[in-house]
């Protein structure tokens, strides 16, 4: 394919993405003043703390964010420094 008949088309990829990726959500992150986001969802039930559900939390830590957050929570986990800012 010629370069000047892709251009459009690149053009065309770049625009479907910004809209799918940018979601209905982008604007909320543009947001410079504090307070609620109106988008945020509340929880419908709060269950009371048990052991189970306590468990829970930690398998959850350790699968998702202990890479980051580090095992005591302090921000120094193995993949901490790939984040910006940190």
């Amino acid at each position: 394919m010629r370069l000047t008949k892709a251009i459009p088309v690149l053009t065309a990829v770049a625009a479907v993405c910004s809209l799918v990726f940018a979601g209905p959500g982008a604007e909320l992150a543009a947001r410079d003043e504090p307070g609620p986001i109106g988008g945020a969802l509340s929880p419908s039930e709060i269950l009371p703390s048990s052991p189970d559900l306590v468990a829970l939390g930690r398998t959850t830590y350790d699968k998702q964010c202990q890479a980051c957050h580090g095992p005591e929570g302090d921000g120094e986990g193995e993949a901490a420094y790939l984040l910006y800012p940190r």
